[in-house]
């Protein structure tokens, strides 16, 4: 009866595979467009700060994480006590659709403290559906130790926040965490004051899968030559290699942070060993005062490189600041410079990623071009509006450049994810604009580029419209299925969809008419399953559930 059962299955199959295969690979539209604008991700009367985030292709959705300051009490009058005046602080995670949908309530990774936080970073653990998240906490006024902390796919906290390392001067800063997936473990950068000498060091750690460092002292990033600071690491695993890259500041004359600063590199091998230093801007030997700040780096693993995007100011050259970059090679060789945006006045922080199901790179970035300065505002006080624009495989820009949105006050620190399923971005940064905050807490212990201010933070989706979306599962279990084949049929083109390891299928939107569709899902040892869906012009998600055939 089984061989039966079979040959008749495939029978079935193969009829519907030729009865469809004039439409199936008709290529319905991918233009992409704002699908839900400067919505909050997390807008409460305190201070939301720098948002991080990944996609979670299993679940179909993003986690993102961020810090969040403030007086404890909300009916603080003027002379209140010290729960009015102190900024208590927390780190928060929330689920997010990719339409935008907020799914659930933030979760806590950090409990409530007065101590300072100093960002927070967090990477997925696709085999296990986990979550690592990396932050900076200040136990007491001299010491800020980073933390780890492991959550579930909801963002239940498994594990800590533990402490990673108690060693160097305790001025710890600017996590940055990526998953390793070919040794399955996870690779932590952060900053830190006299870990391997008298300068601000890079510092780092391999976790296992549980967050248990490797190793019980840190491997340096980089030949620490000079104070290192904002590093950014994108993992290879064609090589199994890192690229880390950081303002350098080995040439600074004075106050480290006045700069002039170059970004360096450094290829990390998977043990954390160093495999060499690469100097991706350094400009010491040209004239005038130049600095470079933000890096930001994506590897390409069709042509197996990476990519580097930085800010520059070079002010006999462009006019306000740049934004520059240039490939990599797995060894460390370097591209030409590439000028990738100089629009009038100043472009800052960009963010990159590389698409591999487009072979592009996307890069969001700040703005100033609409900001027109008061009088009497200091000179570093830019507003900056979100934009973004597409660089072709080999990181030169193509297209116009993208206005993602823009709005009074300042919008600064931007972050991008992308989603391959539904061929969107979430794309989310720190908004000052938030005049129903409580007013900013000063902080003397804080360090000073990092002030509290008034801030949301905000984020809009922009890709391509939806048609149809399911999620395939096992009846009796709800795992999803794998590998299954989706043929959606209707008054429109037949289109067959694959889907992915959560059992996610998604048909792009093309001026489908309404009315009746239905879903025929195959897969070898599963009964087919029919479902009839009614479009009446909203995007269709549904549930299909396939029986097994033993």
């Amino acid at each position: 009866m089984k061989k039966k059962a079979a040959f008749s299955y495939i029978g079935f199959c193969s009829t519907i595979f030729l009865f469809t295969v004039p439409g199936i690979c008709a290529d319905w539209d991918d233009g992409m467009e704002i699908l839900n604008d400067n919505f909050a991700i997390s807008a409460t009367p305190r201070h939301e700060w720098y948002p991080r985030f990944v996609y979670n292709e299993r679940e179909n959705e993003y986690m993102c994480t961020f810090r969040i300051t403030g007086p404890l009490r909300d009916d603080c009058e003027e002379g209140d006590d010290e729960e009015c005046t102190t900024n208590y602080q927390t780190i928060k995670a929330q689920r997010i659709s990719p339409e935008g949908v907020l799914l659930g309530d933030p979760v806590v990774w950090k409990p409530l403290s007065t101590g300072t936080q100093s960002g927070t970073v967090v990477d997925l653990n696709p085999f296990t559906n986990e979550y690592m998240c990396v932050y900076s906490h200040e136990d007491n006024p001299d010491e800020r130790r980073p933390y780890i902390v492991r959550a579930d796919k909801d963002g239940n906290v498994l594990y800590g926040p533990e402490l990673l390392y108690s060693g160097g001067a305790g001025e710890s800063l600017l996590a940055e965490i990526v998953f390793n997936s070919v040794r399955r473990n996870y690779f932590v950068t952060y900053n830190d004051d006299e870990v391997f000498n008298e300068y601000k060091n890079n510092v780092g750690f391999i976790l296992d899968e549980n967050g248990i460092p490797t190793t019980t002292e840190p491997f340096p990033v980089g030949n620490q030559v000079g104070t290192f600071f904002a590093q950014d690491v994108v993992y290879n695993p064609d090589d199994d290699r890192y690229l880390v890259a950081w303002e350098d500041f080995r040439h600074a004359t004075g106050f480290w942070a006045a700069g002039p600063n170059d970004i360096y590199g450094a290829l990390i091998d998977g043990d954390g060993g160093m495999i060499t230093e690469v100097p991706i801007m350094d400009d010491d030997d040209l004239p005038d005062f130049r600095t470079a700040w933000t890096p930001a780096v994506a590897y390409n693993p069709d042509k197996n490189e990476f990519f580097c995007a930085w800010t520059y100011d070079a002010p006999e050259v462009y006019d306000e600041g740049c934004i520059m970059g240039r490939t990599i090679s797995p060894d460390g060789v370097l591209g030409d410079p590439i000028l990738l945006v100089d629009t009038p006045k100043s472009q800052a922080t960009p963010e990159i990623i590389y698409v591999k199901e487009k072979k592009k790179y996307f890069m969001v970035y700040g703005d100033t071009i609409e900001y027109t300065p008061n009088p009497e505002d200091p000179p570093y006080i830019l507003e900056y509006d979100m934009y973004a624009t597409w660089l072709d495989d080999t990181g030169h820009p193509i297209g116009d450049i993208i206005t993602l949105h823009k709005e009074e006050g300042k919008q600064s620190i931007p972050e991008v994810v992308y989603c391959p399923l539904m061929d969107r971005f979430l794309i989310a940064w720190r908004d000052e604009n938030a005049p129903d905050d409580y007013p900013g807490i000063p902080d003397p212990t804080s360090f000073s580029l990092y002030f509290d201010a008034p801030s949301d933070i905000m984020g809009i989706i922009y890709g391509v419209p939806s048609f149809f979306t399911a999620r395939v599962v096992e009846q009796g279990t709800e795992d999803p299925v794998e590998g299954a084949w989706a043929l959606v049929i209707g008054p429109s083109l037949p289109a067959m969809k694959k889907t992915n390891v959560g059992g996610w299928f998604n048909i792009s939107r093309k001026s489908q008419p309404n009315g009746k569709y239905l879903a025929v899902v195959l897969k070898l040892g599963y009964f087919p399953t029919i479902q009839a869906v009614n479009y009446a012009g909203e995007p269709l998600k549904e549930t299909i559930e396939m029986k097994k055939l033993w």
